[in-house]
């Protein structure tokens, strides 16, 4: 039995972290709170420490990280399974963002599912789809988000060139179709 410094209760022994040989002063409740003032009295000083850290160990980190992941593969999806269970506003809140986002960014993969969905083929395989046509595709869409907006002055010239886009995408489609058919 001991007297905590802070809160003068007496308390177990087991309610005291040890220090050496010796039990600490403060008890593990009172400890706990005065850590927690203190990260957030400090709360820039300790971003900045684990920051820099990071920076320095991002190598080791990472293959740390990615180990862990691979040993404790099972447990990390269950885990996630039941927060998708417990929690599915959230998830689905997360990959409405994420869609926002690709969307927004015309990633290759946004591009991709793009092509896929309005391609007639409904069979076309997303790594087969060339670079040149994912390209083109992108410049199609900026064009047609263009045309939508407010500071077009010559909103003709645009049509026409989201036009040329659309008659160029379909000639790759068909290009694309063709050389699936050949692999088939």
């Amino acid at each position: 039995m001991k007297k905590c410094a802070k809160c003068e209760v007496i308390k177990d022994d087991s309610c005291f972290h040890m220090q050496g040989n010796k039990l600490r002063s403060r008890c593990k409740p009172c400890r706990k709170i005065d850590k927690k003032a203190y990260r957030e009295k400090n709360k820039e000083k300790i971003n900045a420490q684990a920051k820099k850290y990071y920076e320095e160990n991002r190598e080791i980190l990472r293959i740390k990280a990615s180990a862990h992941h691979k040993m404790n593969k099972e447990k990390i999806n269950k885990r996630k399974a039941e927060y998708k269970l417990k929690f599915p506003e959230k998830e689905k809140n997360k990959q409405l963002k994420y869609r926002q986002r690709i969307k927004e960014e015309l990633t290759d993969t946004y591009i991709k599912e793009v092509i896929k969905a309005n391609a007639r083929n409904k069979n076309i395989k997303i790594k087969n789809i060339p670079l040149s046509l994912i390209n083109i595709t992108r410049d199609g869409i900026i064009l047609k988000r263009l045309s939508y907006g407010e500071n077009i002055n010559d909103r003709e010239e645009v049509l026409c060139k989201i036009k040329i886009i659309d008659s160029i995408i379909n000639i790759k489609y068909l290009t694309l179709v063709l050389f699936q058919l050949k692999m088939v």
